[in-house]
């Protein structure tokens, strides 16, 4: 799942405790858009969602 979260900050440690990899990633908007040009998100729904995240905050 994927969420726009505006004005949202970290309150504690992540403690995932499923059994796939995550990574998590902290990057400015200017990398999220650099990242979804060069096609990094390799899932669609992913770069769809991503990609209309940043016409919103425009």
């Amino acid at each position: 799942h994927l969420f726009l979260a505006r004005g949202a900050r970290p309150v504690a440690d992540i403690h995932a405790d499923d059994l796939e990899e995550q990574e998590l990633l902290l990057l400015s908007r200017g990398e999220v858009a650099q990242a979804l040009a060069q096609g990094e998100f390799k899932v669609m729904p992913w770069a769809a969602n991503v990609a209309l995240a940043l016409l919103r905050t425009e």
